[in-house]
């Protein structure tokens, strides 16, 4: 018998357990995203998947981004180094994106 009958009958546990592994898994491997193209990569990867969508830069203003990637930032484990680039890349990104409107 489990401890978690209503989670393990929907098949829930096994997506919880799968998502924190994934997450697990690159917590030791940071060092993939200092390379070009790295920031991106980074947003994709910690901000998006296991608790909602990877929003698309564009879809939010760029002088919003600082303070969603503060708040989501620890959520998503990412140190202040690292919440920087993603800073950087989302509003590059979105400014650029807000440009050709």
């Amino acid at each position: 018998m489990t401890r978690f009958p209503t989670l393990a009958a929907t098949g829930t546990l096994s997506l919880v357990l799968a998502a924190s592994l994934a997450l697990t898994a690159g917590c030791g491997s940071m060092s993939r995203f200092d390379g070009p193209g790295g920031a991106q990569l980074l947003y994709e990867a910690r901000c998006g998947g296991s608790c909602h969508v990877t929003y698309a830069p564009g879809d939010v203003h760029p002088d919003d981004w600082p303070a969603i990637v503060d708040e989501m930032g620890p959520r998503a484990g990412l140190n202040q180094k690292y919440r920087s680039r993603v800073t950087d890349y989302v509003v590059s990104a979105s400014t650029r994106a807000w440009q050709e409107r």
